[in-house]
């Protein structure tokens, strides 16, 4: 059994503090007013605005068209990530088919066949036999 080691686990909960906290930065900036981020530089705590502006953002419509919205640009990515996803699943399980029925018929080509007899016929021949004194009309 191995000795646990806490300076292995500091470094590593660091490094994940380390890597979260631009996201959760970015998360509690965006609840507080822009004015706020421009006179006072990014937020590490919640800010009042949240709903309005995560809801402005969701709703405004923009583009080049002028129809889209930012839940419509989210559902577009959401349907191309899963098609992605899904598209690699179903090439790696074609591939794999076709990597086995390679492999397979590589095997069949390469297994000798000189075991088989020449006289083979290809079909069984099966014997059944009645015990002693048995009357001829079972063998109907």
């Amino acid at each position: 059994m191995q000795k646990i080691k806490p300076l292995d686990h500091l470094i590593l909960i660091l490094g994940a503090l380390f890597l979260c906290t631009p996201v959760v930065m970015a998360l509690m900036s965006s609840t507080h007013a822009a004015i706020d981020i421009h006179s006072n530089g990014l937020y590490i705590t919640p800010g009042s605005h949240g709903a309005e502006t995560y809801t402005k953002v969701l709703t405004s419509r923009g583009g080049f068209t002028g129809d889209v919205t930012g839940l419509l640009m989210l559902t577009n990515s959401m349907i191309m990530g899963l098609g992605f996803a899904v598209g690699k699943i179903v090439l790696s399980m074609m591939a794999a088919y076709a990597l086995l029925i390679g492999l397979t018929a590589l095997t069949l080509s390469a297994t000798p066949t000189g075991f088989i007899p020449q006289q083979d016929q290809g079909y069984f021949v099966s014997v059944i036999q009645l015990p002693p004194g048995s009357s001829t009309t079972r063998t109907d």
